[in-house]
């Protein structure tokens, strides 16, 4: 409670002595030569308005945390979002990545079947993208005749199926999109 700073042992509030203003607790009013109600007055707008300003400024200070939980919110939102979308894109790579390594193995397995035992114990330690060639020279034929017999090399005329070079330049010149368009053709 407030103290007269007068030291008198009043309070200020209520006390009914007099003075020049009113107080809601004094009911005499008052004329006197004290002047406790006027500075009790005086003492309570000022407390009111500091109330008034903490008031605000607890406002604001919750307005601020609300604004920070809404920012975290949507940060975690967009991380959520961005996460989503990258283990969507991580299992259609996967699932590219598994066709290729199925292809690479069955054409690899193509290739070798085409050599001799001890020409595939050579080649099996070879990667994928020299392979062709290994087998190409390891199957040259006297008299000009390539892969398959052959004169010009790969498949018979007018076959539908892609050689395995085809395949491999395929590949290499359109990626993974080649393998799609031509799966069908694809030994």
């Amino acid at each position: 409670m407030f103290q007269d700073p007068e030291g008198t042992g009043g309070t200020g509030v209520g006390e009914g002595t007099g003075g020049t203003g009113t107080n809601s607790h004094d009911d005499t009013g008052g004329t006197g030569g004290n002047d406790n109600g006027g500075r009790a007055e005086a003492r309570i707008r000022t407390l009111s308005d500091e109330n008034k300003a903490l008031s605000e400024r607890l406002n604001a200070l919750d307005q601020a945390a609300a604004d920070l939980k809404a920012s975290e919110a949507k940060k975690r939102g967009d991380f959520e979002t961005l996460e989503s979308g990258y283990k969507t894109t991580i299992a259609d790579q996967t699932t590219e990545l598994e066709e290729l390594r199925g292809f690479q193995k069955s054409h690899r397995e193509n290739l070798l079947s085409k050599l001799s035992d001890d020409d595939r114990a050579l080649a099996e330690g070879l990667p994928l993208d020299k392979l062709p060639a290994f087998v190409e020279r390891m199957s040259d034929k006297p008299a000009g005749k390539g892969a398959g017999g052959n004169p010009g090399g790969g498949q018979s005329p007018g076959g539908d199926k892609l050689t395995p070079e085809e395949v491999s330049a395929g590949v290499a010149a359109e990626g993974l999109g080649f393998l799609a368009k031509n799966k069908a053709r694809i030994g």
